[in-house]
C-alpha cells in the first residue's frame, strides 16, 4: 500500500519478524528527505541539514536513491542500517548509498535531534571524477559495519566543510558545479582519511 507524505511515497512494508507494519520514506531525491524533515531546499541535487535549526519532526526509515553522510550531535538508539540494528554515539558520522534502507522507524513521537546531513544525487556527479572514485569509498557499503567516531577536530573539520558547502547551494552560477563536486570530494577524502585512522587503530 501506498500514500503521499509531503511529497515522498511512503511505502507500508510488513517485517517478517514481527510482522508490523512499518513506514519507509522512499528519498528518489534529496528534496523528499528535505521536506520530510521541514528544512529548507537550496538545491535539487544536494542538501546539508543542520538538525540543530529544525522545529521537531520525526523519526523515518529511509529507503535512499542518493548518497548521505549522517553525523550525530547525540546518541541515538537503536537505529536500522540494512539487517543490522545499532546505536549511533556522539560525533559519529555513517554513511549510505542508493539502495540501502537506513534510520529509524517513525513512531509518531516528535523529536528535537542534533547533528548535519549531507545528502547528494548520483546524477551531480555523472562524468565527473568523482563518479569514478566513489567505489574507493568503500565506507558506503554494508560490509562497513561500524560509524566512524570522530574527534571533536575531525568533526570540526567536517563542519566547516558542509557550512561552505551550504553557502554555495541557494546562488548558482557558471562555477557552482564544479565548486559542489569539489567540495563533496574533498568531504569524502577526509572521511576516508578518517575511516583509515580508525581501522589502522584497532590493528
Amino acid at each position: 500500500m501506498k500514500k503521499e507524505k509531503d511529497g515522498a511515497l511512503i511505502n507500508s512494508v510488513e517485517s517478517e519478524q514481527s510482522r508490523a507494519k512499518t513506514k519507509i520514506l522512499k528519498v528518489h531525491n534529496v528534496n523528499d528527505y528535505a521536506r520530510y524533515i521541514g528544512a529548507p531546499v537550496l538545491h535539487p541535487l544536494v542538501l546539508v541539514i543542520h538538525y540543530d535549526e529544525l522545529e521537531q519532526c520525526r523519526h523515518s526509515l529511509n529507503n535512499y536513491d542518493v548518497y548521505g553522510i549522517f553525523i550525530g550531535d547525540e546518541t541515538l538508539e537503536e537505529l536500522t542500517y540494512g539487517l543490522t540494528t545499532y546505536d549511533l554515539h556522539r560525533h559519529a558520522l555513517m554513511c549510505v548509498a542508493p539502495g540501502q534502507i537506513g534510520g529509524k522507524a517513525d513512531t509518531g513521537e516528535e523529536i528535537q535531534t542534533k547533528g548535519w546531513a549531507l545528502l547528494f544525487d548520483p546524477e551531480l556527479i555523472h562524468g565527473t571524477d568523482l563518479e569514478h572514485r566513489m567505489p574507493s569509498y568503500t565506507y558506503f557499503s554494508y560490509n562497513t559495519n561500524e560509524a566512524l567516531l570522530m574527534t571533536a577536530e575531525q568533526r570540526l573539520t567536517i563542519v566547516n566543510l558542509l557550512e561552505t558547502l551550504r553557502k554555495e547551494l541557494p546562488d548558482a552560477d557558471g562555477q557552482t558545479p564544479y565548486i559542489i563536486v569539489a567540495y563533496l570530494q574533498l568531504i569524502l577524502e577526509y572521511i576516508a582519511r578518517y575511516y583509515a585512522g580508525q581501522l589502522s587503530s584497532q590493528v
